[in-house]
This record gives structure tokens, C-alpha cells and sequence, in this order.
């Protein structure tokens, strides 16, 4: 086993005569239990705080730069989280008629293989396709599309524009003429929403945690403390930040749309006192012509009884 002494790029000097097995074996551990302090990692793998801590500090910073979705709080992280089962589906299903069929159609002479329509050997006769993106299962009795993200970090954008080329190179040819592939594949492809993921958490050793990865967004805190059992679990239900800040919005609006319809009321007022002087003046000098008419005429008529 070889001795050695190694500095940190940002100047932090890790311990001298350290062995390259006792760094892994530091970073390993503050890779699965981030939240834990250099002295509890040094007490977990059976060393020396006082002679392993400067080490175990300068590790635990390296582990935090490298990996991306760290969150500094304090003197501690985010418990690392991992998300796998990333699944979306094909709102409304499979277009009945010749979609469909060209789906069975091209997976009627599949093999298991990647970048191949193949047809499962149990009794749905699932149609499968297969890439290093993604996994694509459609049921042909429900006509119900599901996609299985394979790559981590895969962006909604990303996934339709790669579900879309697998789309179209699958009808291209078996759609009759009326029907034109690159449509329909972009049709479909805006038709992906999210379904389910799965996300899976580590926590420091010990029987006490906290968990607030969903505190901002499901107003939920997972704990166990001293209060609880082992076989109990703990969760605090809080109201959402995004929420009252929602209410406050809709207040806000509810406000202006009174606002708006006093001053439409307003107007529609002012419009009908126009309209009603108008017909007023307008039934006025109507009235006065015809007064005037009859007033001709009687004058007139009695102008020829005086002769």
C-alpha cells in the first residue's frame, strides 16, 4: 500500500501520508451519506477524528463541487437523490385505424433487439420498441402508449423530438397517401405528457432523519425522531408557499375583474343616456314637424270653409 500526499486544486490541503484507499473510501461514504460531518464519517469508517478530519473536510467539499445537484445548507447537504422509472404517456392512445396498423404491422416480423417494433410472446401481444433513449410499449387492445425514459436528466423537449423520429420512421411507407407521416408523428409527439417517476433517497446513518425535499412543492416534511417508534414515521403536512402566493394572485385578479366590470357598467350607462337623449331629441322634433303639419292643414282647411 502506497503512502502519498495530495493537495486540493482550490489550496485546501488533504492530510499528508493518506492512502489513496482511505481517500475512496471517504468519498464513497459522503457520496452515499452527504449529510453526514467529517468527525461522524471518521467514526463510521473507524479512524482518527483529530488526525483524519482536515481529510475527511477537504473530501466532502470535493464531493459537493463534483456532483451538480448539491445544495449547500449550512454545514450540510441535501440528502442525494436519485430518480429512475421515468414513464409518459400518450394522451388519448393510439390513433384507431391506420396508425395502429402500421404499428402491428411493423412489429409483426421484430426481433428483441434495439432500434426494432417487436411483438411480446404473451397474450396482449404487446408491441415493443427499444433504443438507448428510450422504451416504447404500446397495448393494442387499449391502444394506450407508454414511454420509458432511459437517459437521466432527458428533457420533455428532448424525449418528443427523439419519440417523434421514431414515429416517423416507423409509418413512413405504411400509411396510405391520404396520410402523411411527419404530420402525424408531430401530432402524436405533442400528445406525451408525464405519468409517474420514481425517486429513491439516502439517508445518513442512524435512526433519526428529516427529509424536506418536498417541504417547497407538497408542503410535506418526512422525519423520524425521537418521538416516534421504529415502526412509525412521521410526516409534517404543511400549506405550499406556491400556494398562498396563488390565493394572493386570484385575489388579485378577482379585484381587477370587479374593477373592470364597474367601468363596463359605466360605460354601458353613458351609452344608454346618449341613446335615450338621442331618441328623446329625435321624438321630440318628430313631434314638433307633425304639430306643425296639423297646425298647416287646419289652417288651410279652415281657410277654405271661410271662402
Amino acid at each position: 500500500m502506497t503512502l502519498t500526499t495530495r493537495y486540493d486544486p482550490s489550496g485546501n490541503c488533504v492530510s499528508a501520508n493518506v492512502t489513496e484507499r482511505l481517500i475512496e473510501r471517504l468519498r464513497e461514504y459522503f457520496l452515499r451519506y452527504p449529510n453526514s460531518k467529517p468527525r461522524m464519517a471518521c467514526l463510521a469508517l473507524h479512524l482518527d477524528p483529530r488526525r483524519y478530519g482536515a481529510t475527511a473536510r477537504v473530501v466532502k467539499s470535493r464531493v459537493r463541487k463534483t456532483w451538480g445537484g448539491a445544495n449547500v445548507q449550512g454545514d450540510s447537504l441535501e440528502a442525494l437523490t436519485s430518480t429512475h422509472r421515468n414513464v409518459w404517456y400518450l394522451v388519448g392512445g393510439v390513433p384507431n385505424g391506420p396508425v395502429l396498423s402500421a404499428l402491428i404491422d411493423a412489429a409483426k416480423h421484430g426481433i428483441n433487439r434495439d432500434d426494432t417494433w417487436y411483438r411480446s410472446n404473451n397474450q396482449n401481444q404487446q408491441l415493443n420498441y427499444r433504443s438507448q433513449y428510450l422504451v416504447i410499449r404500446v397495448l393494442p387492445t387499449t391502444r394506450r402508449l407508454e414511454v420509458l425514459v432511459r437517459v437521466a436528466g432527458l428533457s420533455g423537449v428532448q424525449l418528443r423530438g427523439i419519440f417523434e423520429q421514431v414515429l416517423y420512421s416507423t409509418l413512413k411507407g405504411r400509411l396510405p397517401e391520404d396520410h402523411d407521416a411527419s404530420h402525424v408523428a408531430s401530432d402524436l409527439s405533442w400528445k406525451l405528457a408525464p405519468k409517474e417517476r420514481h425517486r429513491r433517497f439516502e439517508f445518513p446513518p442512524g435512526p433519526h432523519y428529516k427529509l424536506r425535499f418536498y417541504e417547497d412543492t407538497l408542503g410535506i416534511v418526512i422525519q423520524h425522531d425521537l418521538s416516534e417508534t421504529m415502526n412509525e414515521q412521521e410526516a409534517i403536512e404543511k400549506t405550499p408557499p406556491w400556494i398562498l402566493e396563488l390565493i394572493r394572485a386570484l385575489e388579485r385578479l378577482a379585484e381587477r375583474q370587479r374593477e373592470l366590470a364597474l367601468k363596463v357598467q359605466e360605460l354601458l350607462d353613458y351609452v344608454v343616456r346618449q341613446h335615450g337623449s338621442n331618441v328623446n331629441a329625435n321624438a321630440r322634433e318628430r313631434y314638433s314637424l307633425t304639430s306643425s303639419f296639423q297646425e298647416k292643414t287646419t289652417c288651410e282647411r279652415d281657410g277654405h270653409a271661410i271662402e
